[in-house]
């Protein structure tokens, strides 16, 4: 079934083909699917140091910050993700100085081959930083004019690729303020300032109906936590594909270090010449057929170098991506590897579904 369900599936294809790839080499507006889009409308310009879907995440980073965009940038990240500086885990501003400054190098990105988006959190959000009083007694329309304003300043760019509102991580903000954001965020878009929107944490289905239905422009984006407290995202994730919105999977290796040390993980690993991290990614990148993104935080170049080195067999403008099916992963079968390591068979299931619909299409 995996095998057949591959050859339909370039992404599936592409990390079964990575097996047999042999010695690693360094690496070379508000509509729904933007930023899949984005993907397929630079897919000719990007070079081989220009990689796959994705995403460089800035949380946590600091000081450090700048250093590591620049970093990143260079060794190939077009896709950048930040947040507002109310958010007390961003610096927003570095993230402006380390792209830049990698767009200023020899042969470095111009702003339209960047992806840039960032996130309004609401003074709610226990990780507001209270730094700003004025801030945190305006009105919640005033609060995301205010965030998005400085975010541009911060990111030194007069546009944002995408713009997220930064839900609770364990409850789901009040439906009508998140609403009273969304319509000023809806403005941004109109405007052109802002490409396309999105919303973080969002695990209730009857929430995100109420939401979806409520919103004039629809979000192309949810990004969710890759954790089994969240059940890896599944009760959700049909309901994101049958509506094109893209997912971006946090939390990958930093909440799954049981599955980094899975006997079945370091054997497909090293079977396939990679390293147990990069053997997740690339799973994570077949599991979602195109519709999911990885972020990822590292700050070591090595590791971003080999994290851009499995995306790439997920890049159609790499002329040399391998396409075969690899025997060997084929009999170890994506869905009993899931089973396995996340103990979720089902993480695949939609792919099976899909060759179903594309065999027996409704007449």
């Amino acid at each position: 079934m995996v095998e057949e369900v591959a050859f339909f599936f370039p992404s599936v294809r592409a990390l079964l083909g990575y097996c047999h790839a042999g010695p690693r080499q360094p690496p070379v507006g508000h509509h729904p699917n933007r930023i899949q889009d984005w993907y397929d409308q630079f897919a000719e310009q990007r070079s081989q140091r220009a990689n796959g879907p994705i995403i460089y995440g800035t949380k946590n980073k600091g000081d450090r910050t700048a250093a590591l965009v620049e970093e990143a940038v260079s060794a190939g990240f077009r896709h950048i993700a930040s947040a507002s500086s109310h958010y007390t885990n961003y610096n927003e501003a570095g993230v402006g100085a380390g792209w830049t400054a990698a767009a200023m190098t020899p042969g470095g990105p111009s702003r339209k081959e960047m992806f840039l988006q960032t996130m309004f959190l609401s003074p709610s959000n226990p990780d507001w930083k209270p730094a700003d009083a004025a801030t945190k007694s305006m009105g919640v329309e005033d609060q995301v004019r205010a965030s998005l304003e400085k975010s541009l300043r911060d990111l030194r760019t007069d546009y944002v690729d995408c713009f997220l509102y930064h839900n609770l991580k364990n409850k789901l903000d009040p439906l009508e303020n998140v609403l009273r954001a969304w319509r000023i965020m809806e403005s941004y878009v109109d405007a052109g300032t802002v490409r396309s929107l999105g919303i973080t944490n969002v695990h209730d289905a009857l929430y995100f109906d109420q939401f979806y239905e409520s919103v004039r422009i629809k979000p192309a984006v949810v990004q969710v936590r890759f954790h089994s407290n969240r059940q890896f995202g599944m009760p959700m994730r049909w309901k994101f594909r049958e509506l094109g919105i893209v997912e971006q999977l946090f939390w990958i290796l930093t909440g799954n270090g049981h599955a980094i040390l899975h006997p079945a993980t370091k054997a497909a690993a090293a079977e396939c010449s990679l390293t147990p991290q990069q053997f997740i990614y690339g799973f994570i990148l077949a599991m979602g057929a195109g519709k999911i993104h990885p972020l990822i935080g590292t700050t070591n170049r090595k590791h971003m170098e080999e994290d851009l080195e499995v995306a790439k067999y997920f890049d159609d403008a790499w002329p040399e991506r391998k396409l075969f099916v690899d025997r060997w992963f084929g009999r170890v079968a994506l869905k009993e590897f899931a089973g396995k390591v996340f103990r979720r068979p089902d993480l695949i299931a939609h792919l099976e579904d899909d060759k179903k619909k594309k065999d027996h299409p409704a007449s």
